[in-house]
């Protein structure tokens, strides 16, 4: 509804005029009146009405007057003009203070009427030109605002080092005048970027913080949280209470939430930086914590070394192409895990052990396999922190390896003792016996072993130190290293049993084969 003020020295036509807008009640009420141009400024300013109904003759300040500073300072207004002289002077001011209509004493209703609607519509029409204008002023605003999200997007993880232009009203302001922390999100769920704007509008953070979610995962995000750099605040305690109130809200849909918190920045060309610290906080959180925030630290944890007592079975599991047994030794790993409690940085340092280990029969595999087995592992592992996504990268990423091995090994021509005979190959260094190997493919061990010596002619433990007999002869031709120092670099951790055995398979012991060669 709009409104209006009526400017008279005579009250009866300041009520008669009124009297005659009241059927118009549902478009238009009257806010003040005033007896002259003084008065009238005075309670124009105070009550800031739409239409402006003056005359032009009284005392004070007459129209003439009022009417010159109406269309200085109120251009805006739309001004009626009412009076009971055809004075062309009152005409041309009420021309060039661009009024609706000059009105003369006596008006019928319907005249003024029809003057106020011609007013209430130039005024609808300013107010839809300047909705347009705001509104395509917002429009322009977020998208320069979603510019320099992706700018910061880029900065973030090292793809921009160059310098940086922002261009938003909103951050072009706010970072050149406060530090920032970087809040890295993980949740079990999708994070919406409405949800948590709303989060920072109800908390106060709205003009102080940006979102902007992770490309890569729905259910990561990251938050730039601004703080004026002559703030007394307690980083640490500050953040915590965000990040407890971001879970207090958000912890019925998203039952695992955690914070990886950076330190407190002056510029935004350190952002990089402060991802890479979010995710070395993140790491710091043990598999059984959930709903906590961790501040990165400047000296990294020591953690505590952890051998899992199955590896080597898994290892040898997954290059037998055994995917069933892949997967059952990685659900006792996890249990294991939990059990121990260990942290997120320890799982994912053992996982790259594995994936270390498992390169080793990776490369005789064809390109194609090779290339998947050497996928940005880093990056994804930047992205896991629940127990839940671990365990299923575990289960796909080695269980995807077995399935390769077990292609690659042509199951309908190459039983199992072809595959033994290949391991051994491959791991004469370590501490190999028909014992463990048997255990390992659940295989009784005289059943394997009357196998092994049916297919091949020998029997394992010849077989075994034919392979490092011979790969000792190699090292002896083409090292200095001491024959003691080739015993155990072939598996041997007694070196007494090596030349016995060396001696028995060439007629001479390493020594002599050195000097012959």
């Amino acid at each position: 509804m709009y409104t209006y003020i009526v400017i008279d020295d005579e009250m009866l036509t300041r009520k008669g005029t009124i009297k005659k807008l009241e059927d118009m009640s549902s478009e238009i009420s009257c806010c003040c009146e005033a007896e002259n141009g003084v008065e009238a400024l005075e309670k124009i300013k105070t009550h800031n009405p739409d239409i402006i109904i003056t005359d032009m003759n009284m005392p004070f300040m007459d129209g003439t007057k009022l009417l010159s500073i109406l269309s200085e300072e109120y251009p805006e207004k739309q001004i009626i003009v009412i009076s009971s002289y055809k004075d062309f002077e009152y005409i041309h001011q009420a021309i060039k203070a661009n009024a609706i209509d000059y009105i003369l004493k006596p008006f019928r209703k319907e005249e003024l009427q029809k003057t106020v609607k011609k007013a209430i519509e130039h005024l609808e029409s300013e107010d839809m030109s300047s909705r347009q204008t705001i509104s395509s002023d917002i429009a322009k605003e977020e998208s320069l605002l979603d510019y320099d999200k992706q700018l910061l997007h880029s900065l973030l993880f090292g793809y921009q080092s160059s310098d940086i232009n922002l261009i938003s009203k909103k951050l072009a302001k706010i970072a050149s005048t406060h530090d920032y922390v970087l809040f890295n999100i993980h949740s079990s769920k999708a994070i919406t970027e409405a949800s948590v704007n709303n989060f920072l509008n109800e908390n106060g953070f709205g003009d102080l913080a940006v979102f902007f979610k992770s490309k890569r995962s729905n259910n990561v995000g990251f938050l730039i949280l601004f703080v004026g750099k002559s703030s007394s605040l307690n980083i640490k305690t500050f953040c915590s209470q965000i990040a407890n109130n971001f879970v207090y809200q958000f912890n019925f849909d998203h039952p695992f939430l955690c914070f990886g918190i950076s330190e407190l920045y002056d510029s935004l060309h350190n952002l990089n930086d402060a991802y890479h610290e979010t995710i070395s906080a993140l790491n710091m959180r043990k598999l059984s914590e959930n709903n906590s925030c961790f501040f990165f630290e400047d000296r990294p944890k020591q953690y505590p070394k952890y051998n899992w007592s199955k590896k080597e079975e898994l290892l040898f599991n997954i290059e037998m192409g055994n995917t069933e047994n892949v997967r059952k030794l990685i659900e006792s790993m996890f249990e294991d895990y939990v059990a121990d409690d260990l942290y997120v940085h320890r799982v994912k340092h053992i996982f790259l052990q594995l994936l270390n280990e498992s390169q080793s029969f990776l490369t005789d595999f064809d390109d194609e396999s090779q290339g998947e087995a050497s996928l940005n592992v880093e990056n994804t592992l930047n992205n896991l922190f629940s127990l839940e996504e671990l365990k299923d990268y575990y289960m796909s990423f080695f269980s995807n390896i077995s399935e390769t091995a077990k292609e690659n090994s042509n199951t309908n021509n190459y039983n199992i003792v072809d595959k033994l005979c290949v391991y051994i190959k491959k791991n004469y260094r370590k501490n190999l016996s028909l014992e463990i190997l048997s255990s390992m493919l659940y295989m009784n061990r005289s059943y394997l072993s009357q196998c092994f010596k049916k297919q091949t002619g020998e029997t394992f433990v010849d077989y075994v130190n034919n392979v490092r007999i011979e790969n000792a002869k190699t090292l002896l031709k083409g090292s200095e290293k001491k024959a003691y120092q080739i015993a155990k670099s072939v598996g041997y951790s007694n070196s007494k049993y090596f030349f016995r055995v060396f001696k028995k398979k060439t007629g001479m012991t390493p020594e002599q084969y050195k000097e012959s060669c």
